[in-house]
């Protein structure tokens, strides 16, 4: 059997009659109590929150005995504290003094840990003590990753002192790693700055208004100084403290002097301030060896010194009851850490009452960023003794009254769903009521750690959630962070609408595959307009419209407009370009300020406000999706281009590209096989092949070609905007952000950067909604076609000449390249440049810059299908090409282009195959100098001459296509041209 087991009969709870008399406090035997009656019911964390000084210490001695424990182990924030609390448990002078134990017992055996527990071994050494007592800083992985976890069995009963410490990720690891233990917090504020509740159940609570009546506590007598300059501060603290020592002196009391700054640096100036006032101090800090501020420790109770500088929270840990005057120079920012800091000085010498003193200048409260009840606390002229006592309970009320709400997780708590506040937020799903869910068996990772709130509403499902994590730019140091997330999801029955509110995206994806099997339909903008309808009036605060023709420098991809009834500064030709992206609104009988985000499926308001008033509102929102059903347009926006939800195609698609968005990423292509290793495959000019569309028009089947004689076989499904990948590979596509790397399944990447799907009518189809545009096509204008070409020295058939793979022109004639780049080196000006850029990632095949009009022109050139025997309007003969037309878009005024020619001739991003066959590179560097983006023109030239003019007009495929590439570029202001065969 363990000491405490063998000794626990030994123990005799006596009451003290008075203070200064042998006994206990009533405090120590009502926690005692509690907290045995707490553990006779509950695995939980037991929390005891006692003003410092309430001799927190003895009764975690009681508690020992108490709970029969085999080992203890108590944990301290800083070493001054563990070794006082090692010399308390090693004597158990406490205990036997109050007549608790009697003077015969013999002692346990006690250790302060030292250094750090980097091994089993070390740990099961520590088997052989009673009482271990250690820093986190010795114990816990969140400190170190070298330590180790200890064995389940070590300890069965753990302390954790100053406990407000707890939610750091080290004592939090602590709390996981001991958690088959009984824990108990000791603090004498259960909340931290931020007002985070701390973890356990607060069993026992000794108010600081009770410990000053009853003489634990002196009462506290604040004296403000004001300096007229801030640099007379720290000379008037002094002699306000030199002026109560001398007058605690002549009345015959052991008075010393506790001096507080926030930084080592600071200690120096201050000694020597205090010396010249012949008052003889040192210090204590982190800085300085454990037997250095021991030394200085004895010296304040051996009378040699009046007083101690300590550094930060370093006064937490004194425990001197000689220290009776405390001098602010940094008064501490935290209400909590200022409660702890005035019960060091607040505690009776052997029974002796007198008053505390706190001096602090007011001002410098004032000037910093404080909570409300240090404000009020430093600029009140009164007795702290009744102050303060109000202010602690006008914290720790709200989390003595909270109910138990948790459904523990792995870890519990104390969380009362009215104190909850989320911002009104939610994603909108369209989910049948026979797929959902909201009382599932959640199984989520081991790293994360999950609470159920107590449910509001038979519909409504609560969870938060706990993370460590690490930041992305930390990769190789030993950073983490503890993180905690709100989780509500809310089902509206009569629109079949699931309300999402998250505060991580990640962890919600995990959640809400276990509450919907199936991906659910997310809401879009033809759902959401519908929310924007209002009863009476509405004012726009915010409009943003995202770019329907794709990235480019010459057109912003999303445009947000701000300010009052900012819907007069929307132009209708902005309907040509632009699709509603979201929109923010007064809605003024309604008294709400409410927002939408299309392709987000989102909505909000403006508020925090309770759980059960956030349930009340997501009613609200689904009640009006069933009102105005009929609505079809974001309200004084019917000229934008606002999506339709569709499940089927209502036209044949002609063409699939990428979003445009992509060419602004750097990407790698993994495919998986089972029992073969990973191929990495390159990607070159990705682009999509039309399979078939199926039967009930609801599937289209294709295949993603990364790269030549590289074909993946997909399928859209447009009901359900769901992506997937056939056969038994599986690919990975890793996306290069600039921020990070993230790693996306093929289909994944998809729905993340939806392709664009081009219809024979002229619609677009992205994220399963189809925009129709405003515009109603033609044919294409003829001033596009650049006519007059003698294409007979040209070899149509051959692009480029390629001799290792036999590519070579006809005798007497030329490949196109070569024929286009005899004619751009003639047909421009002296002054122009002729940049071919031809290979994977090129800008263009060529580029022309030319000063003189100041015009910069992008040739992309295919060559004739050698099947054919004449020019005509095969579709075939423009996909490339059209891709190609969509990655110029991206450079069209682009900051600083020649400076990229610059780079992939001779800089970093060097290309062996990019070279100037017209100028110098001191041609494009003088064009740099003066380079504005928007003093330029730009066009856009198909070099296709497999294509017959007149049949591309006609034939309404190529004709719809030419057309949207000449429609983007118009509405950027720049030109398209062809070169094809104009008979």
């Amino acid at each position: 059997m363990g000491y405490f087991q063998t000794n626990a009969a030994k123990l005799a709870l006596r009451l003290k009659p008075k203070e200064g008399k042998p006994g206990l406090r009533q405090c120590q035997v009502g926690a005692y109590w509690a907290t045995l009656a707490h553990f006779t019911a509950s695995n939980d964390p037991a929390m005891i929150v006692m003003p410092t000084g309430a001799g927190k210490t003895a009764l975690m001695m009681l508690l020992s005995f108490g709970l029969e424990a085999c080992r203890v182990l108590v944990i301290t924030p800083a070493i001054i504290l563990r070794d006082q609390t090692y010399e308390k448990f090693r004597t158990l002078d406490d205990l036997v003094e109050a007549g608790a134990l009697p003077q015969s017992i013999k002692k346990p055996k006690t250790h302060a840990q030292e250094g750090r527990i980097t091994s089993k071994n070390i740990w099961t050494e520590l088997r052989k003590f009673d009482v271990v007592i250690a820093t986190p800083h010795t114990t816990s992985r969140g400190y170190h990753n070298e330590i180790v976890k200890p064995p389940q069995d070590l300890f069965d009963l753990v302390f954790f002192d100053e406990a407000h410490h707890a939610k750091a990720p080290s004592w939090d690891i602590l709390l996981q790693d001991f958690s088959k233990s009984k824990c108990v917090l000791l603090t004498a504020t259960p909340f931290r700055l931020d007002r985070q509740r701390l973890p356990g159940r607060i069993v026992y609570y000794y108010p600081i208004g009770r410990a000053i009546e009853s003489g634990i506590y002196r009462p506290i007598q604040y004296h403000p100084i004001t300096a007229p300059v801030p640099t007379k501060r720290n000379q008037l603290l002094c002699e306000k403290a030199k002026e109560l020592l001398n007058s605690e002196k002549a009345a015959g009391r052991r008075t010393k002097i506790l001096i507080r700054t926030n930084r080592v640096a600071k200690s120096r100036p201050i000694i020597d301030l205090y010396r010249s006032q012949g008052l003889r101090v040192s210090e204590v800090n982190y800085m300085r060896t454990l037997r250095e501020n021991n030394s200085v420790l004895e010296d304040i109770k051996k009378d040699a010194l009046d007083g101690v500088v300590c550094v930060g929270m370093l006064g937490e840990g004194l425990d001197i009851p000689e220290l009776k005057i405390a001098i602010l120079h940094d008064p501490p920012k935290s209400f909590p850490f200022t409660v702890q800091f005035i019960g060091r000085v607040s505690r009776p010498l052997r029974g002796r009452v007198g008053r505390a003193h706190v001096v602090a200048d007011p001002d410098e409260i004032r000037a910093r960023k404080t909570s409300e009840e240090l404000r009020r606390l430093y600029r009140r002229d009164q007795s702290w003794h009744q102050l303060v006592p109000r202010l602690v309970e006008d914290v720790v009320g709200p989390i003595l009254r909270q109910d138990q709400a948790l459904v523990p997780g792995l870890m519990t708590g104390a969380i009362n769903p009215t104190e909850i506040s989320p911002f009104f937020s939610a994603r909108l799903y369209k989910v049948p009521e026979k797929r959902l869910n909201l009382t599932p068996r959640l199984k989520l990772e081991s790293a994360i750690n999950f609470f159920q709130i107590a449910p509001i509403d038979e519909a409504f499902l609560g969870l938060i959630t706990e993370t460590v994590k690490k930041p992305p730019w930390a990769t190789r140091l030993e950073l983490e962070s503890v993180a905690y997330d709100l989780h509500l999801y809310y089902y509206h029955r009569p629109s079949e609408t699931l309300f999402e509110s998250t505060t991580s995206d990640v962890i919600a994806a995990k959640i809400r595959a276990q509450i919907v099997p199936d991906m659910p339909k997310r809401l879009g903008g033809e759902e959401l307009i519908k929310v924007m309808q209002g009863r009476g009036a509405l004012d726009y605060l915010m409009v943003g419209l995202a770019n329907a023709l794709g990235r480019c420098a010459a057109l912003p991809t999303y445009k947000i407009l701000m300010g009052q009834e900012v819907q007069g500064a929307v132009n209708p030709s902005e309907g040509r370009v632009f699709v509603s992206g979201h929109a923010l609104a007064r809605l003024h009988a309604e008294n709400e300020t409410r927002g939408i985000a299309n392709f987000q499926g989102r909505v909000w308001s403006i508020k925090r406000a309770a759980l059960t008033e956030y349930v009340g509102w997501c009613k609200e929102i689904g009640k009006e999706i069933l009102k105005n059903r009929s609505a079809k347009t974001l309200r004084e926006f019917p000229f934008l281009l606002n999506p339709r939800r569709v499940i089927n195609f209502p036209d044949t698609p002609i063409e699939v590209i990428f979003n445009p968005f992509y060419v602004t990423h750097s990407f790698s292509f993994i495919r998986s096989i089972p029992a073969e290793e990973p191929t990495v495959l390159p990607i070159a000019s990705p682009r999509f092949e039309l399979q078939k569309l199926a039967r009930d028009r609801n599937k289209l089947h294709l295949g993603f070609v990364p790269s030549e004689g590289q074909v993946i076989p997909l399928t859209y499904d447009l009901g359900k905007d769901i992506w997937e990948t056939c056969g038994g590979a599986s690919y990975t596509v890793k996306v290069d952000t600039g921020s990070g790397v993230e790693s996306w399944p093929l289909h994944e990447f998809l729905s993340q950067y939806p392709p664009y799907i081009y219809l024979r009518n002229g619609g677009l189809i992205v994220s399963g909604q189809v925009y129709q545009p405003s515009f109603t096509y033609a044919e294409l204008p003829k001033g596009c076609f650049i006519k007059g070409i003698d294409w007979a020295q040209c070899d149509v058939k051959v692009e480029f000449c390629d001799p290792d793979r036999g590519i070579q022109p006809q005798r007497g004639k030329k490949s196109i390249h070569d024929w286009l780049e005899q004619r751009l080196i003639s047909d421009t000006t002296g002054a122009a440049a002729v940049f071919k850029d031809h290979g994977a990632g090129e800008i263009a095949d060529f580029v022309v810059l030319d000063p003189r009009p100041k015009k910069i022109s992008f040739y992309h050139c295919k060559s004739a299908d050698r099947r054919d025997k004449r020019p005509g309007a095969n579709i075939g003969q423009l996909k490339d090409v059209l891709h190609q037309v969509l990655r110029s878009v991206a450079w069209i005024r682009k900051p600083d282009f020649p400076g990229e020619i610059l780079r992939r001739i001779e800089g970093a991003a060097r290309r062996p195959d990019s070279k100037l066959v017209k100028g110098t590179v001191d041609t494009i560097k003088n064009l740099r100098e003066a380079f504005i983006p928007s003093a330029w023109k730009y066009d856009v030239v198909i070099v296709q001459p497999g294509l017959d003019c007149e049949k591309v007009r006609k034939q309404r495929n190529t004709n719809i296509l030419l057309l949207n590439c000449y429609e983007w570029l118009r509405h950027i202001d720049a030109g398209l041209a062809i070169m094809c065969y104009c008979g």
